[in-house]
């Protein structure tokens, strides 16, 4: 059983979903009994959620605080994120942190410690506010985890150490 950990954009501009979504679940069939962590915020981590399930995976999620589904402005990323909280097989709401930046930044960190191998759908640019996913793959290098980077808009994939 190996834990892989997601980090990723949201809805950034003309990302090409189709493609990110093509190569994860590749990159998902070379493994047996894949426990997927990940935030559930909208975008590459639920579409990473979902494929870990599809390939009858389990997932394990990391809530940066309580009442998290109030941030979720589109209904269809709320109901999404109920769906996939409710097919967790466990769920972790991470203490208070002074504001939501650090609260995303946590999260982010407890994702990478809690796996062996990240994955980062990412468009290799830095942050635009804490917690981003520059600053989640810069800390899992930090900590030597291997991430695998899926970058939609050169269609590129690359590793990291």
């Amino acid at each position: 059983m190996i834990k892989i950990g997601v980090t990723g954009h949201q809805h950034l501009k003309s990302i090409n979903w189709e493609w990110s979504i093509e190569n994860i679940r590749s990159y998902l069939c070379e493994y047996n009994d894949v426990i997927g962590i990940t935030c559930l915020a909208a975008g590459a981590d639920q579409i990473f959620a979902e494929l870990v399930l599809e390939q009858n995976g389990q997932i394990i999620s990391i809530l940066p605080y309580e009442n998290i589904i109030e941030s979720f402005i589109k209904k269809s990323d709320r109901q999404k994120f109920q769906e996939l909280l409710s097919k967790s097989k466990q769920a972790i709401t991470l203490p208070t942190a002074d504001n939501k930046e650090l609260a995303y930044l946590n999260a982010g960190k407890k994702v990478v410690d809690c796996c062996e191998r990240m994955i980062a759908v990412w468009n290799e640019q830095p942050s635009e506010g804490l917690g981003g996913t520059a600053d989640i793959v810069k800390y899992a290098q930090s900590q030597s985890k291997p991430v695998s980077v899926f970058n939609p808009y050169k269609r590129k994939i690359s590793q990291l150490v």
